[in-house]
């Protein structure tokens, strides 16, 4: 379960890279500026100017926590290459401290997770329903292999 919630965080960091890259070499905005994104967005969804203005600032207001959360999935991955070379080096593991590791990883995978769907959610909330399928039509090969369904 654990490897699993890691795994789907590498693969949703690896998936958002992957989408801004495809859209960039097909003419979107360069992935690192996020102004040049949400105009790109504006442009492909045809959004009216409050529709764009509630779509940039679901992005403006939960861009900071994402990117706090991508520090941290960062600083947990770094971690963990430290617990394996502890493991390879002295051919043992401090299992406390590997448990409480685990279950932060899964706290913030889930933080991660919940903090994607909000941005959906608010992303989406004042489109028009043909372009909030287009817009989760967009997104559709990222959440397929980086965000679970609900949790029951």
């Amino acid at each position: 379960m654990k490897r699993t919630a890691l795994t789907l965080l590498i693969g949703l960091l690896a998936g958002t890279a992957a989408h801004f890259g495809w859209h960039t070499w097909r003419g979107g905005a360069s992935p690192g500026n996020l102004q040049e994104q949400l105009e790109w967005m504006k442009t492909r969804l045809a959004l009216d100017a409050e529709q764009y203005r509630q779509f940039r600032a679901a992005h403006e207001n939960l861009a900071p926590h994402l990117a706090e959360l991508a520090r941290e999935i960062r600083t947990m991955k770094a971690q963990l290459a430290q617990f394996e070379q502890q493991r390879v080096t002295n051919e043992e593991i401090d299992f406390l401290q590997f448990a409480q590791f685990l279950q932060q990883q899964e706290n913030v995978d889930r933080e991660a997770v919940a903090s994607i769907r909000e941005l959906i959610a608010r992303s989406t909330a004042a489109m028009t329903p043909e372009q909030r399928k287009q817009y989760l039509a967009m997104l559709q090969p990222v959440l397929e292999v980086t965000v679970p369904p609900p949790y029951d």
